[in-house]
């Protein structure tokens, strides 16, 4: 009942919205990341890589389709209804291939440049990074490419699991990849 009046308008003007709404955020990623650029002694090197804004944008791909499960799943425990478990799933699959595209970049970024070796020095830094790959990546990505993802609480904790990797990973490269900062 509510915007009766205007829903022909904004039938025409999906189109631009959905671009602007896929554009803005990825330009906002990338762009983000694209600052910590210029903290290449600043940032913990686990954290600074030349494709950190790569990395940004990747996650921000991926974090997408996770939070549509989580949504989805919330909002269908709380409007009574079910959401479409193989059409979340599909959307998780694809999601998680670029989870993998993730992953294997940043392996090949810590020992291209080196710094495997800070991921096991039983410190803050290498635990919490520890944590952000195994929890917000591996682990998702487990979740779904297994008989997990075919449910609504596997894609739940895919969702939620992915989701907080992604928010780790901004904790870690703000509050703990900088705090020794000189």
């Amino acid at each position: 009942r509510v915007g009766k009046k205007m829903h022909s308008l904004f039938k025409k003007i999906l189109p631009v919205l959905m671009i602007v709404g896929v554009v803005f955020p990825t330009i906002h990623q990338s762009s983000l990341g694209g600052l910590f650029l210029i903290a290449v002694h600043k940032l913990y090197p686990l954290w600074w890589s030349p494709f950190i804004p790569v990395f940004f944008l990747l996650s921000s791909f991926f974090v997408g389709p996770a939070m549509i499960c989580v949504e989805s799943i919330l909002a269908g425990r709380a409007f009574n209804h079910k959401a479409s478990v193989p059409i979340l799933h599909g959307l998780a699959k694809i999601s998680c291939y670029g989870m993998l595209v993730y992953f294997l970049l940043k392996v090949y970024d810590l020992a291209e440049r080196d710094v495997v070796n800070l991921v096991f020095l039983n410190n803050l830094e290498g635990k919490l990074f520890l944590l952000e790959m195994i929890l917000g990546i591996i682990v998702p990505m487990s979740i779904v490419f297994s008989k997990g993802g075919k449910t609504r609480r596997g894609l739940f904790a895919y969702g939620l699991l992915t989701s907080g990797g992604v928010v780790l990973n901004r904790l870690n490269i703000v509050f703990v990849g900088m705090s020794k900062a000189g």
